[in-house]
């Protein structure tokens, strides 16, 4: 993997909300973590999936929290690894116990 993480510029109230979705899926996929702006998408992801990566409030924060990681490379491992983890509560397995529940139960 040539990437460390993967950076989200879409605040809260941008045209393009869902937008990010399709990627979100690529990075659950390559257990990448995320840097992203704070919106209700991603916080809402985060809240049930706990830290994927790093919330932050304004670019200046972004900034920051790159310059942290770059620093602190087990910071992104363990990212990696809560990706990973993640990753394992997508599986077609899962969807379709889920799909299952919402059309029998």
């Amino acid at each position: 993997n040539y990437l460390d993480f993967a950076i989200f510029f879409n605040g809260e109230g941008n045209n393009y909300d869902l937008i990010p979705s399709g990627v979100f899926s690529d990075c659950i996929s390559l257990s990448l973590p995320i840097i992203a702006l704070s919106n209700p998408q991603v916080e809402f992801f985060f809240n049930k999936h706990g830290e994927a990566g790093i919330l932050c409030k304004d670019v200046d924060d972004m900034a920051d929290a790159i310059h942290s990681l770059a620093e602190l490379p087990e910071e992104i491992h363990k990212y990696k690894n809560k990706m990973a983890e993640i990753k394992k509560s997508y599986t077609p397995k899962k969807y379709a116990l889920t799909l299952g529940k919402i059309l029998y139960d």
